[in-house]
């Protein structure tokens, strides 16, 4: 993974993300990742910078957003991606239902 085009383009920040999500993977709980309040004064990360970071790991396959908690007034769970594999390939694919609900791909009804 390491050794990938999609781990390269990700920022020094990110891949400590990265691998900050990994480390609160227990071995049953790959699709059940969420950040804690306490996690991010761990970190020492703003809550702007965390979602453009999540994002990236998203654009790029990392990860994936399980639930959207944006409406139950809830934290997002996150569950781990192979599709960083196959980036620069035809094959890769994200999802819309695999991003994060923000203003801008929200409903408006």
């Amino acid at each position: 993974m390491q050794d990938s085009d999609a781990w390269h383009r990700l920022t020094l920040k990110q891949q400590g993300l990265y691998l900050f999500l990994k480390k609160k993977y227990k071995g049953n709980n790959e699709n059940d990742i969420h950040i804690t309040d306490k996690d991010k004064r761990i970190m020492h990360i703003s809550d702007n910078t965390l979602w453009k970071d999540l994002d990236a790991l998203i654009d790029y396959g990392f990860i994936k957003v399980v639930f959207k908690g944006r409406y139950a007034r809830k934290s997002n769970i996150y569950g781990f991606s192979a599709m960083w594999r196959k980036y620069g390939t035809d094959d890769f694919f994200v999802h819309p239902n695999d991003k994060r609900m923000t203003k801008a791909n929200s409903y408006k009804g």
